[in-house]
């Protein structure tokens, strides 16, 4: 892969910061159950959430942030179930 030389450009250093995180970034599937995040962190991550990008702009979505984890053990248990319906009335489209 070419890499492009932007320690030149007035925005050199944001563009070196951006290949860096692009480089970093993961996709996390597997997660630390019962691990306690901070209020500000969850706070951080939403404020940074809310400025993805969104195709036209569109910003279809909407941040519920749930800290107590009797609610957050509500809200699973319904994610659970409903999923577990939509897989019910999807079958057969999705491969075994």
């Amino acid at each position: 892969m070419n890499e492009v030389d932007t320690a030149n450009t007035p925005k050199g250093e944001q563009y070196r910061v951006l290949a860096d995180v692009m480089r970093r970034r993961r996709s996390v599937r597997q997660f630390e159950r019962g691990r306690k995040v901070s209020r500000d962190t969850l706070l951080s991550v939403a404020e940074s959430a809310r400025w993805a990008p969104t195709g036209a702009n569109s910003q279809c979505w909407d941040l519920i942030i749930v800290d107590d984890p009797v609610v957050r053990d509500a809200v699973i248990d319904i994610f659970v179930e409903q999923s577990n319906r939509l897989f019910v009335k999807a079958k057969g489209f999705f491969p075994r």
